[in-house]
């Protein structure tokens, strides 16, 4: 899967460090404000694996949503990946509805400033339903649940906040990894390696 990332505005581009997560592993930070890459060949072709290693600088006060990536797809779908302390959803949450942002919700930890590699597998099945994913956090399987409905945005796809600057996450991002196939096995487990390797 192809996809370019830019920000055309110099003071929302993420800046670099080589420590950025706290690893001795250099990456990107989003400074919870208006920083964001936007994706300038959209919509995406539909994903069904999507791995990521980051860290918040912060956790999500009541009621917040930290918004890791937003990604449109050619299927009309939106895969939204966030943390959120809100409605009695503190941890992660995805949504992957074209219609509505009905989602689902993952237990474990990622509400929290510790960095993290996470790995979420869509089969291709209902959107709303646990059945539908895999999710795997630091190399752990976790638990997927039905989650509320949350209003969805429409807009280009972006990583560290909705279009239009809405839910920016303080995140230090390592890697970010998309793909149209649903992995498994030798496949799962060299995609996880990768973004594990650039936070660990």
């Amino acid at each position: 899967l192809a996809a370019v990332y830019l920000q055309a505005t110099a003071g929302r581009r993420p800046t670099y460090d080589e420590d950025a997560l706290g690893t001795g592993k250099r990456g990107a930070i989003f400074d919870r404000v208006d920083d964001s890459w936007t994706d300038v060949v959209d919509p995406l072709d539909p994903i069904r694996t999507l791995g990521l290693s980051y860290r918040l600088d912060s956790t999500s006060a009541s009621g917040e949503y930290q918004c890791l990536c937003h990604l449109v797809q050619s299927d009309g779908a939106v895969l939204i990946v966030y943390v959120c302390n809100a409605g009695g959803y503190t941890t992660l949450s995805i949504s992957n509805n074209g219609a509505s942002a009905a989602g689902v919700g993952v237990a474990g930890v990622c509400n929290d400033t510790s960095s993290h590699t996470l790995v979420i597998t869509y089969n291709g099945g209902t959107r709303t339903s646990p059945a539908s994913y895999g999710v795997r956090i630091d190399g752990v399987a976790r638990t997927v649940a039905s989650s509320g409905t949350h209003a969805p945005t429409a807009g280009t796809s972006s990583i560290g906040r909705y279009p239009a600057g809405v839910f920016p996450a303080s995140m230090r991002l390592g890697a970010a990894v998309a793909t149209t196939d649903v992995l498994a096995g030798a496949a799962l487990t060299n995609l996880e390696t990768y973004p594990n390797g650039l936070r660990s």
